[in-house]
């Protein structure tokens, strides 16, 4: 990425408006493009109605941007916002990658110069679009060696992941490019911590991408004991990657320049998980606390959906507030009834991939593997169509395709119009979970519709505004930045989760502590520094009850003299910096009240 979109994504950061980056990037549009993009520009480009008119009165507000590559809104109006300056230095949580080519010394023996010259150019090129793709920023490129960054200029709740799955995905596309006969190889390191970004100078100038810790220099460290093609991380990193991939200890080992020992890991796979694994370390299983009129809300609606009468309810809450929660205890209480639940989620690394949610259901209720063969694909499609009593006939030559299935001899191409073709297409994604509630009363869950595509979220609007004909409880789950646009019909319940009181803090506190008792001081401090967001609530306790911050006295913890200088959970950081930044001018004053 260079340095004009790193500042145009920045920009977008600052408005926040930060997850446009990508979508910006893919279209190459740069400062100079900027000033000539209309609101049907923004349309096209899925930006919603209130984000095209935060867009325009910020891109208005540069004025008149000088003609010419590489213009720069670097002096906007006071009324626009400010691309930060790097004398702003930031301390925040930063995963760090290195991704460095192997025998690279080799190849340049081997090569001419311009045939190397252009084989860096095309493994750079491919690195930059798996990195950009999950949301990452190359800071530096080295020839054969890159410097990546995941948390900023924009954080996301779940950076170590997305850091560990490019990883695996770097690997696997660099190795598709060949040097000769023989394929590309990297090694990669990768380590999660703390920073601080900007205020280093570099030829002169102020270099916004410097980061100076020890985060960068394990990174690099560690990109030293991985084999070719190997990715290799840290135990923090490993732990806040969570369960998205197979991981391989391989044991302490001393690094140059600390004086103690790291435990490091390698990246075995991915695993493919159900819609809500991913996240699924990140929520407590204790009991549910604060949520019995929600749930009873929503076993109400089940209740009528047995009675005939199918329902929809959109359930709102800010990250962390326990939406998923809440709908997984609600399926604990329905396990004993014969009904199906299904679910699908959608994803921030496919918002703008056309029904990525329902294609990713299908592919799993077709029962998919890695190794399957594209004919054996259409084979399963066919099966999951018979199975569900639908035509294949029918269904076959417009799926197919959307699970990279071939046609083969037996069917034909449909003849249609491309307007007519993706109407048929949005009816027989429909007719599959219609399907399965007419063989048995279902629950279908929706997570995350902040990140839907646009053509997911008209077939959801087709699905709620005329009602699902068989018997179907729809649970659609998103962020209060989401607006849903569908009218409020007579079966579409609106349900938004609020934080828990303090009383119901004290009481999810006490539910994490388990045996160990909690004394008040220490319930109050967990109690003021959460705002009883239910996540906070358990994390902070657990990193009390973990940390030795806390000490035994007589079998009673006892609130340690480091109580009061804590620092944020580890777990927490990426979350609340995804959430200042999303902020954008407001993201200042926060950091200056924290600091008074």
């Amino acid at each position: 990425m260079s340095k004009q979109s790193t500042d145009i994504g920045t920009w977008l950061a600052n408005l926040g408006l930060g997850e446009y980056a990508r979508v910006f990037a893919e279209n190459d549009i740069d400062f100079e493009v900027l000033a000539n993009l209309s609101d049907e520009h923004l349309k096209e480009l899925g930006i919603s109605l209130g984000h095209r008119v935060k867009l325009r009165k910020a891109i208005d507000g540069f004025g008149d941007l000088p003609v010419g590559a590489g213009a720069n809104p670097s002096e906007p109006r006071s009324d626009a916002a400010p691309i930060p300056h790097a004398v702003d230095a930031e301390r925040r949580q930063l995963t760090v990658m290195f991704c460095d080519l192997v025998d690279s010394t080799a190849l340049s023996e081997q090569i001419d110069p311009e045939d190397l010259r252009d084989l860096l150019r095309a493994y750079q090129d491919t690195c930059r679009g798996v990195v950009e793709r999950y949301e990452g920023t190359v800071s530096r490129s080295f020839g054969d060696g890159l410097l990546i960054y995941f948390g900023y200029p924009v954080a996301h709740e779940d950076d170590p992941r997305r850091a560990v799955l490019t990883g695996l995905k770097l690997v696997d596309a660099v190795s598709r490019l060949k040097a000769g006969a023989a394929p590309l190889a990297v090694r990669i390191g990768i380590h999660t911590g703390m920073v601080v970004v900007g205020g280093i100078r570099s030829h002169d100038t102020l270099d916004p991408l410097a980061v100076t810790g020890e985060t960068p220099n394990l990174a690099a460290r560690l990109q030293g004991f991985a084999g070719p093609n190997r990715v290799v991380v840290s135990a923090i990193t490993r732990q806040l990657a969570g369960d998205a991939c197979e991981f391989q200890s391989l044991g302490m080992h001393p690094i140059r320049g600390l004086t103690r020992e790291v435990e490091l890991y390698t990246v075995e796979r991915e695993i493919e998980q159900a819609p809500g694994a991913p996240h699924a370390s990140a929520h407590s299983h204790h009991q549910v606390v604060g949520r019995s009129h929600e749930l009873g809300l929503l076993l109400d609606r089940w209740e009528q959906v047995k009675r005939g009468a199918p329902q929809v309810v959109l359930l709102s809450g800010e990250p962390g507030v326990g939406k998923s929660r809440l709908l997984r205890e609600c399926a604990e209480r329905l396990r004993s009834e014969d009904m199906l639940r299904i679910e699908c989620r959608c994803s921030s690394f496919h918002r703008h991939s056309p029904f990525y949610p329902l294609i990713d259901l299908i592919q799993r209720e077709m029962g998919l593997q890695p190794e399957d063969s594209p004919e054996a694909r259409r084979d399963k499609l066919e099966h999951l169509l018979e199975r569900l009593g639908l035509d294949p006939e029918n269904k076959v030559p417009l799926l197919a395709p959307l699970v990279s299935a071939p046609l083969g001899a037996r069917y034909a191409a449909p003849n249609l119009t491309p307007e007519r073709r993706r109407a048929e297409t949005v009816a027989a994604l429909l007719a599959i979970p219609e399907a399965m509630a007419a063989q048995k009363p279902m629950v279908f869950v929706v997570e995350d519709l902040h990140w839907v595509d646009p053509s997911t979220l008209e077939l959801l609007g087709q699905l709620i505004e005329r009602r699902p004909r068989n018997p179907m409880l729809v649970l659609c789950t998103f962020r209060p930045d989401f607006a849903p646009p569908w009218l409020p019909y007579a079966h579409v319940t609106q349900l938004t989760l609020g934080n828990l009181t303090p009383e119901q803090a004290r009481t999810l506190a006490g539910n994490v502590a388990g045996d160990r008792e909690l004394p008040a001081e220490v319930v109050n401090f967990i109690v003021g520094k959460t705002d009883g967001v239910p996540l906070f609530i358990e994390e902070l306790t657990k990193f009390l009850l973990e940390s030795g911050v806390l000490g035994e006295y007589h079998g009673q913890s006892a609130l340690g003299n480091r109580l009061a200088s804590l620092a944020i959970p580890t777990t927490l950081r990426d979350l609340l910096t995804a959430r200042l930044d999303r902020l954008g001018a407001a993201k200042q004053t926060a950091q200056l009240a924290a600091t008074a």
